[in-house]
């Protein structure tokens, strides 16, 4: 696993946008020049650097669309569930996508025996 935080790298991407939900930090730098190929879980989206700014079901979408396999939340949102199923609708999230994370998600599971 490699927890995504929410600092801002503006140096690094020119915007204040926090790393969590930056498609250039996961899909570029991490997965990208680097070659990371495991799986990619964010800090907490609940969290204040989040909420301040950003509509949480912003949040949880974006961060899906910039590379993210697992979106923490400390308590069930369905405001973030919400937001993710309307990216999905317009297609701003496609299933290939979401199948990438399940499938890195599953693999995980079996290896550590947790499922069979």
């Amino acid at each position: 696993f490699v927890m995504i935080s929410h600092i801002s790298m503006s140096q690094i991407t020119g915007d204040e946008y926090p790393a969590s939900m930056s498609k250039f930090i996961i899909q570029d730098l991490l997965k990208g020049e680097l070659g990371y190929k495991g799986l990619v879980i964010t800090d907490d989206m609940a969290m204040y650097a989040i909420t301040k700014n950003y509509p949480l079901k912003e949040a949880a979408a974006q961060s899906i669309i910039a590379g993210a396999d697992v979106i923490i939340i400390k308590l069930f949102s369905s405001e973030a569930y919400d937001g993710v199923l309307a990216a999905v609708q317009a297609g701003d999230i496609s299933q290939a996508r979401l199948n990438e994370s399940a499938q890195k998600i599953l693999e995980l599971k079996l290896k550590r025996g947790i499922i069979k």
